[in-house]
């Protein structure tokens, strides 16, 4: 018996490592796919998420979307998200957030990611709202007017500090001339945004998958 005991001991201790290791693949697949956040801990749970071999290649993409939100190396995350689209080259929010990415200093950079969201995912109303921010920039007020109102028209009762086609194009109307037509659009959301104070935001609606709320974040 006492012969076998450390043989007993050396097979537990080589069975640890396999559990532990499973176990914390598990824990970083859920803190960088299923609720990520935006800090230095879960960009790395991310890159092990990545790195790892049992990682399909569309989680994979996933995990490099998201750790290109949670880093502030501007050519590390242009790296994260040309080798996401490369892996899956069909989701449409990829393209949106390297467009995000793509906007600074030359918003006309972006406009080709936007325009490839846009005809993966005709009803992505963030894109049409980023495309339109970008037109704006670019002083090409009417088609900023127009991707703003589509956004609208796709998610009428969604604001959010860090969207508002509404309060946008009423910038691209004041820039024309027409102020009637902004005071107009400011007065549709202000409403609104007392609405989603509350609580009472679209989020069911055909749009649900591109809500601004959810950027840049992509999970199952």
């Amino acid at each position: 018996m006492r012969g076998l005991l450390p043989l007993m001991l050396l097979c537990l201790s080589c069975t640890m490592p396999t559990v532990s290791a499973q176990s914390l693949y598990e824990n970083a697949y859920q803190r960088c796919l299923r609720t990520p956040d935006f800090d230095p801990e879960s960009a790395k749970l991310c890159s092990l998420v990545i790195d790892d071999p049992r990682t399909s290649p569309i989680d994979r993409a996933m995990a490099l979307n998201n750790r290109s939100a949670m880093t502030r190396d501007e050519d590390q995350a242009m790296r994260d998200l040309n080798e996401a689209i490369r892996l899956a080259p069909k989701l449409a929010k990829l393209f949106n957030n390297r467009g995000v990415r793509n906007s600074y200093p030359d918003p006309s950079n972006a406009i080709s990611d936007y325009t490839e969201a846009l005809r993966l995912d005709p009803a992505y109303a963030v894109a049409w709202n980023n495309r339109g921010e970008a037109y704006l920039e670019m002083k090409r007020y009417d088609d900023a007017i127009r991707d703003f109102s589509e956004a609208i028209r796709l998610a009428p009762r969604y604001v959010h500090p860090m969207y508002n086609p509404y309060e946008f194009r009423a910038r691209a109307k004041e820039a024309k001339g027409d102020d009637k037509g902004a005071d107009a659009d400011r007065a549709l959301y202000l409403p609104i945004m007392e609405r989603a104070s509350q609580g009472d935001t679209d989020t069911r609606g055909p749009n649900a998958s591109g809500l601004r709320a959810w950027e840049p974040f992509i999970t199952k």
